[in-house]
């Protein structure tokens, strides 16, 4: 154990023993897979704050578990949202991911458990968009683990604190998680910090009208906010075992004002205490309104029983020759020492004192053996996971749904007995077009889109996947059954269930994935012949890969994706082959002459676009003297087409509509050579979060005349460089 270690190292040392393992004190965990890497696949995702912030595009990050639905997006799934928050680090992605871990071992289906791990990052840190995130300053008077505000430098403020507000509030909207029964906030170091700040001064009443309960867990923090000025009475005389972690168990802390030290006007400053000045937010709660409010929070305390490090102390008793032990930038502050001499000693004193400031015991402590300071292995632990995943029962599974599947297609369908039916109704549906920019997908978007369906059949294609979409759309309600048709081959698209199942659709929407597949399946086929008929009747759409096949013309992207950069360098270079065109373009986005792009601004695409422009003019694949246009959508946006051609924005970023007008004599497009093209104009549009596109002034542009309400600029390509601004000016 390490506190034996710790009681014989003077021994071993005077009979020569070799140098001690410190791992125990490094990490101190035993659990598989965390090592320091994430444990399985996140995403980042965006979560824009409701009024009255007024951050513009800016939303605030966090992270999920890969394919996860976003927040704020309905999910009737969900019985568990469980907050993460990351350390010192900022590594909300590998947080998310141990979180991940977690669910899986707690036997939880993945689905019913929804996992966010907010990033409160500073604009230098790599998984940080400076131009799109909200983010945290380096050096403040509040940090962010404390509930200080975002940065001084973007164009509105809001506290750390008040984001875990708007987050827990979101899920706590029954329209949207109707089947939510508890949710769990949960940090470790830097993020126990946060999470026992927060626990204490958040402005969310406690639970005790509340369907949905919160339940606070704090892990190894490296301080805490004591009630009084009074704190543990430490042993002055610190020796090898100032922590040892199997008396620490059982040892009982007596409290008192601390006796003359270099700290004495500080030690109950906020942030250890409730002495001083506050952040904006923390002020706005009354101190005897926090601590009334605290005593009736369900607050766990987690221990982990190896976090007995402190490096100060150990290099000054050479308590472990040879060897640096790991304590993870414990705060070794006169004001953090005044806590305990480690984080173990800290959190036990802390739990006592609660229970001596309010006259019980208020607040459980669960301690995790073989654990020092590590999330991965908390968070994994058995002790966490039955604490923090106990009596939750996942949904009942989801009405039966009708499956058809061979080796050329897979079909599902939902509800099963309508699917069975044939519609007998006659149904009015309006022709469009929906072009979203992949990512999160634009619930605005397939509102619209069933809207035009009259209640009809909605058909989602794709070439690979699930048909995790079905209950997606079905449950926004105003559609007879939603399906899924996976064409796995060419024979599909020949196949007589597969051309009635389209046949049979009001709304038809293509999934993401690669359109070099959907050419393959379908090009040529009795498919797109149906496909064609049914864009002049019904609404069609797609994302990422779905929306790339809408244009007048198509880049395949079969011998891979590319990238602005090569593109601008040379436009013939191996990525950019295989242009086709017309595979079921609308008679809106054909007459404008349009290529279209996806992710846009994320994956800084302006430059492959113009140079998909540059190459249907060289190639001959336009006309003479004809202008091509092409449409960069951003992801979680999406465009709204008409079949009049009228285009309105709605999601959560922006769209391009650019035109590159026929070659002058000062054009360079050939291969080898960098690119040059001249007058390059564009229109930016600007989407909003998801919303209504009833509900307010949007963004829009008709295709027919080739122009509308964004923000215009012109910019040039000289040389294989970009010549101006891109993306256009800033806000």
């Amino acid at each position: 154990a390490p506190a034996l270690l710790l009681l014989l190292l003077p021994f071993l040392r005077a009979l020569g023993h070799a140098q001690p393992d410190c791992s125990w004190c490094t990490r101190g965990n035993t659990f598989p897979g965390c090592g320091g890497a994430a444990a399985g696949g996140v995403e980042k995702g965006r979560f824009r704050l409701p009024p009255p912030f007024a951050f513009g595009r800016r939303r605030f990050p966090y992270w999920r578990p890969e394919g996860q639905t976003p927040l704020g997006h309905r999910d009737a799934n969900v019985v568990l949202a469980v907050l993460v928050q990351h350390g010192a680090a900022r590594d909300a992605d590998d947080y998310a991911s141990y979180m991940a871990g977690a669910v899986a071992h707690s036997g939880l289906p993945a689905a019913s458990v929804m996992v966010i791990g907010p990033q409160f990052g500073y604009k230098s840190d790599p998984t940080v968009d400076p131009e799109r995130d909200i983010y945290w300053a380096h050096h403040s008077q509040f940090r962010w683990n404390w509930g200080g505000n975002s940065s001084a430098h973007l164009n509105d403020s809001v506290a750390s604190f008040r984001v875990l507000d708007e987050i827990v509030r979101t899920l706590r909207d029954a329209t949207l998680y109707p089947n939510l029964r508890k949710i769990v906030v949960a940090g470790h170091s830097a993020g126990g910090q946060t999470v026992q700040r927060y626990s204490l001064f958040t402005h969310i009443p406690p639970d005790h009208d509340e369907q949905v309960g919160i339940q606070y867990f704090i892990a190894n923090p490296s301080s805490m906010v004591y009630l009084d000025a009074t704190r543990p009475v430490l042993p002055a005389n610190r020796t090898c075992s100032f922590c040892v972690n199997t008396t620490l168990l059982t040892d009982k802390f007596s409290f008192a004002i601390p006796e003359a030290s270099a700290c004495n006007s500080t030690y109950n400053m906020y942030g250890y205490g409730l002495e001083g000045p506050v952040p904006p937010y923390v002020e706005r709660m009354p101190r005897a309104a926090a601590i009334d409010a605290f005593r009736s929070r369900d607050v766990v305390f987690v221990s982990g029983e190896s976090d007995v490090c402190n490096l100060l102390f150990m290099q000054e008793g050479s308590c472990t020759p040879g060897c640096n032990p790991y304590d993870a930038l414990l705060d070794k502050s006169c004001e953090g020492l005044a806590q305990g001499y480690c984080r173990k000693e800290r959190m036990h004193a802390y739990v006592q004192h609660l229970r001596e400031f309010y006259g019980n015991q208020t607040h459980a402590l669960i301690s995790v053996p073989g654990v020092g300071h590590s999330g991965c292995g908390i968070f994994h632990s058995d002790e966490f996971v039955r604490a923090a995943f106990s009596g939750l029962t996942p949904m009942p599974p989801a009405s039966p749904k009708l499956t058809v599947a061979t080796d050329d297609y897979t079909y599902a369908c939902i509800p099963k007995d309508a699917c069975r039916e044939r519609d007998t109704k006659s149904r009015s549906t309006s022709p469009g077009t929906v072009l979203m920019g992949g990512g999160a997908d634009v619930d605005a978007a397939f509102k619209w889109q069933i809207s035009r369906s009259d209640g009809g059949n909605f058909l989602v294609l794709r070439e690979s996947g699930t048909d995790a979409y079905n209950k997606y759309i079905y449950d926004f309600g105003g559609v007879r059954t939603a399906a899924t048709l996976i064409l796995n081959n060419r024979e599909a698209a020949s196949d007589s269930f597969v051309l009635q199942a389209v046949e049979n659709a009001h709304a038809i929407f293509f999934a993401g994935g690669d359109q070099s597949k959907y050419l393959e399946r379908i090009n040529g086929t009795a498919l797109q012949d149906l496909l064609r008929s049914k864009v002049e009747k019904v609404t069609i759409g797609g994302t990422s890969a779905g929306c790339a096949i809408q244009g007048e013309w198509i880049y395949s992207g079969k011998y891979g994706s590319a990238v602005s950069d090569e593109t601008l360098e040379d436009p013939y270079n191996k990525y950019m082959a295989d242009f086709t065109s017309d595979l079921i373009v609308s008679p809106s986005l054909a007459s404008a002459k349009v290529i279209t792009d996806t992710h846009f601004v994320v994956r800084k695409r302006m430059g492959r676009l113009v140079g998909f422009i540059a190459r249907i003019q060289a190639d001959g694949l336009s006309r003479m003297r004809e202008t091509v246009r092409g449409v960069g959508v951003d992801q979680e946006t999406a465009l709204l087409v008409t079949s009049e051609g009228k285009v309105t924005v709605v999601g959560d970023g922006t769209a391009y509509m650019c035109s590159v007008p026929n070659p002058g004599p000062d054009r360079v497009c050939e291969p080898g050579t960098p690119l040059t093209v001249e007058n390059i104009s564009c229109e930016r549009l600007r989407g909003y979060s998801f919303d209504d596109p009833k509900a307010r002034d949007l963004d829009t542009f008709d295709l027919y005349e080739w122009k509308g309400s964004g923000v215009r600029y012109e910019f040039d390509v000289e040389d294989g460089r970009i010549e101006g601004n891109a993306y256009g000016p800033r806000d």
